[in-house]
């Protein structure tokens, strides 16, 4: 969409796609109208917009990359009906737009694609089409589900094929359960129950 979040999602896909010799896309969005204005919000406009603003940052970040864009009003699921179409293993987007430089905040259409989503999602760092990018290290979440094995298979790739370092990142809850007043007291009573 001509973002920098965008850009950095272009160049981190550039990066992984030449160290998996993966083939790379570029997926535009755009909205349709419900009351489009001739040559500003018509459709042909719009989609001619949309293609613009990805050919330049294809040819500024990846130029071996497919262009294309969609009309949609819903981001997520222009790229999860895509992605799913063409069986992509992996689709990266921008940081959120309020993330800081050099981290990785997920944003809501990153968010929307990870619910249930057959591919990995990758979010870019904010600020790396600003400054000189190398893959230096792959981080993955990993809790044994099978959407884990499958995401930590593509981690394994991309790291290899980028001689970088793979980070596999678990969650421990360590914190007190989440329980209704009944669930309380029958713990509450749990020792009154072993000794009898």
């Amino acid at each position: 969409d001509g973002s920098s979040e965008s850009r950095d999602a272009v160049v981190l896909g550039a990066r992984i796609a030449e160290a998996t010799g993966a083939g790379l896309t570029l997926l535009g969005v755009y909205p349709t109208s419900l009351f489009p204005a001739p040559g500003i919000s018509d459709r042909q406009t719009s989609m001619r917009q949309a293609e613009h603003l990805l050919t330049v940052d294809r040819d500024l970040y990846a130029p071996d990359a497919l262009v294309r864009v969609i009309a949609d009003g819903a981001r997520a699921r222009a790229l999860r009906h895509y992605a799913e179409a063409w069986h992509a293993d992996l689709v990266i987007v921008g940081a959120a737009s309020y993330a800081a430089i050099g981290t990785a905040t997920i944003s809501r259409t990153g968010r929307e694609l990870l619910s249930h989503a057959p591919f990995a999602v990758g979010i870019a760092e904010k600020g790396i089409h600003t400054r000189g990018f190398s893959l230096e290290r792959v981080g993955v979440g990993f809790d044994t589900g099978e959407e884990s094995e499958i995401a930590l298979a593509l981690a394994a790739e991309v790291a290899v094929g980028a001689r970088a370092e793979l980070s596999v990142l678990a969650v421990v809850d360590d914190g007190v359960p989440a329980l209704n007043a009944g669930e309380w007291l029958t713990m509450a009573n749990w020792d009154e129950r072993l000794e009898v």
